[in-house]
C-alpha cells in the first residue's frame, strides 16, 4: 500500500495500534459517574468504524470476483456495512438523547467549536478530493484520529459531551469518505450505497423508538451488530478478499472473526438479559467451565491450524466460527443481569478490538487506531464501572457476585433458628448483647429519619429506572 514494502507497512499498523491503544487507556481517566452509560453508548458507536474494513473489502471482492463471487460478496458486503452502519447512526443518535438528560447548559464557546469543527471537515474533504495521494491521507488520517480523541476527551467532561459525541460523529462520516475516495473504485459498487443507506436508516429508526428504559439493551444489541460486522470483514480477509494471503494477514483475519463472533453472541445475550426475554441470574451449564474451557482451545488450534496447513482452511473456518459462538454463549450467560452493563462495557471493548484487528488484516490505518482507541478506552471504563460499584471484573464474568447475595443470605436465617432451643440454658447476658441492635431496629422509622436529615442524596440508577421510582422520589423531595 502507498509503494510502501509489505513488512513496513504491517510494521507501521502495529505501532498505529500500540500507540493508539495507551492513548486511549490514558485518556479517560477521570470519568462522572453520571457519563459512564452515555461514554459507554458513544465508544459503542465508535467501534461500529468496523464499517471502513467492510466498505473496503466489499469494493475489493466486487470487483474481483466471478459473477457468482460477485453475488456473494455483494450480498455479505451489503450486510456488513449496513450492520456497522446502524451501530454508527444508531449509536451516536442514542448517545446524544442520554447526554441531552445530562448536559442541558450551554457550553462555553460551543458555536466556535462548532464552527472549527466544520471548517476543518470541509478542508479536510477538499484536500482529499481534490489532492489525494500518500501524504495527504495521513495527514488527513492524523486529523481524524486527533479529532476522536478530542471528542473522547470532551464526552468525559459534563458541560461538553455532547460537543465530543458530535465530534467523533464528524470524524467517523469524514472517515467513510476518505476511505471510499482511497479504497480504488470503490464508488462504483453499487452494494456499498445500499448498506450505508439502509444501515444509517434503521440505526436512527432504532433510535428514535426506543425509550430511555430500554437504552442499555438497545447498546448491547448495536454493539452486537457492530462485532457481526468486523467478524464478516475478517472471514472476507480470511479468504483473501480485501487482504493477502500471508501469516500476517491469515492471523489477524482468523482472530478478527473469533473476536468479533464472540462479541456478537455476547452481546445479543446481554440485550436479552437487559430486555427480560433471558433469565437475569447467571445460567451455567453441567461442567460450564470445563465447556468453557474446551471452545478456548478450539479456538487457539482453529487459528494455528487456519494459517500453518493451507488445505484445511475451510474446515478451520467452520472450527472457528463455532468455538466463537459456543464461548461468546457460555461467558456471557454465566453473567447476572444486574452486571450487564459492566459485560456490555467489555464487549464494547471486545468490539473495537475486533475492528483493530480487522484492519491489520486488510490494512486500513484508520481502522486500527480507532479501534485500538475504542478498545483500550473500553477496557479503562469497564475497570472504572467495577470500582464504581466496587466489584472485581473476575467476579462479574464467573457470576459470583449474583450467587454471592443468596449464599450471604441463608447464614443469617440459620443462626436464628438453631440458637432459639439453646436460649434455654445459656445465661441471659448473651441475650441481652443479641436483643439490643434488633431493639434498635425496630424502634427506627425511616420517616423520621428522613425529616430529621439536613441533606438526603439520592443516586438514580439502572434499579430506580426500571422501578419507574422518579415520581415517587420527586414527591419525596
Amino acid at each position: 500500500m502507498f509503494g510502501l514494502s509489505i513488512i513496513v507497512w504491517q510494521l507501521i499498523l502495529l505501532g498505529v495500534f500500540a500507540v493508539a491503544t495507551v492513548v486511549g487507556y490514558l485518556l479517560i481517566n477521570k470519568v462522572p459517574p453520571t457519563l459512564h452509560t452515555p461514554l459507554m453508548s458513544g465508544m459503542n458507536a465508535l467501534s461500529g468504524v468496523t464499517v471502513l474494513g467492510a466498505l473496503a473489502a466489499t469494493a475489493a471482492g466486487f470487483f474481483g470476483a466471478s459473477v457468482a463471487g460477485k453475488v456473494v460478496v455483494s450480498v455479505l458486503g451489503a450486510i456488513a456495512i449496513a450492520l456497522a452502519m446502524v451501530n454508527v447512526a444508531g449509536g451516536f443518535a442514542v448517545t446524544d438523547r442520554m447526554l441531552a438528560m445530562i448536559a442541558k447548559k450551554r457550553a462555553k464557546g460551543q458555536t466556535a467549536i462548532y464552527a472549527a469543527v466544520a471548517v476543518v471537515a470541509a478542508t479536510l474533504l477538499a484536500l482529499v478530493c481534490c489532492i489525494g495521494g500518500e501524504v495527504v491521507y495521513f495527514v488527513v488520517s492524523a486529523v481524524l484520529v486527533i479529532g476522536v480523541l478530542c471528542g473522547i476527551a470532551m464526552m468525559s467532561k459534563v458541560d461538553y459531551s455532547r460537543i465530543g459525541n458530535r465530534l467523533s460523529a464528524v470524524c467517523m462520516l469524514v472517515a467513510i469518505v476518505v476511505t471510499m475516495v482511497y479504497s480504488g473504485r470503490i464508488y462504483a459498487a453499487w452494494p456499498v450505497y445500499a448498506g450505508l443507506a439502509a444501515g444509517a436508516v434503521a440505526g436512527i429508526f432504532l433510535s428514535i423508538r426506543v425509550s430511555m428504559l430500554q437504552m442499555p439493551q438497545m447498546v448491547a444489541l448495536f454493539n452486537g451488530l457492530g462485532g457481526c460486522s468486523s467478524a464478516l470483514v475478517g472471514a472476507f480477509a480470511m479468504f483473501g478478499i480485501g487482504a493477502g494471503l500471508g501469516i500476517f494477514e491469515k492471523t489477524t483475519s482468523s482472530v478478527a472473526l473469533c473476536v468479533g463472533t464472540v462479541t456478537f453472541f455476547g452481546s445479543l445475550v446481554a440485550a436479552g438479559k437487559l430486555h427480560r426475554v433471558l433469565p437475569q441470574k447467571p445460567v451455567a451449564v453441567r461442567n460450564h467451565f470445563l465447556w468453557q474451557t474446551l471452545a478456548l482451545v478450539a479456538l487457539v488450534l482453529g487459528i494455528v491450524l487456519f494459517v500453518a496447513i493451507e488445505a484445511a482452511a475451510p474446515c478451520m473456518f467452520c472450527v472457528i466460527a463455532v468455538a466463537s459462538i459456543a464461548f461468546g454463549l457460555l461467558f456471557s450467560l454465566k453473567v447476572g443481569g444486574a452486571d450487564m452493563p459492566i459485560t456490555i462495557s467489555l464487549l464494547n471493548s471486545l468490539s473495537g478490538v475486533a475492528g483493530a484487528i480487522a484492519g491489520l488484516a486488510i490494512g486500513d490505518l484508520l481502522l486500527v487506531a480507532v479501534g485500538g482507541i475504542v478498545g483500550a478506552s473500553g477496557l479503562l471504563l469497564t475497570q472504572i464501572m467495577c470500582k464504581a460499584m466496587n466489584r472485581s471484573l473476575g467476579a462479574i464474568l464467573s457470576g459470583k457476585t449474583t450467587s454471592a447475595a443468596s449464599v450471604e443470605a441463608e447464614p443469617v436465617e440459620k443462626p436464628v433458628a438453631e440458637s432459639e432451643p439453646e436460649s434455654a440454658g445459656v445465661a441471659d447476658e448473651p441475650a441481652v448483647e443479641t436483643n439490643e441492635p434488633a431493639a434498635e431496629t425496630v424502634r427506627t422509622n425511616p420517616t423520621d429519619c428522613l425529616k430529621g436529615a439536613k441533606e438526603v442524596i439520592i443516586v438514580p440508577g439502572y434499579g430506580m429506572a426500571i422501578a419507574q421510582a422518579q415520581h415517587t422520589v420527586k414527591k419525596l423531595a
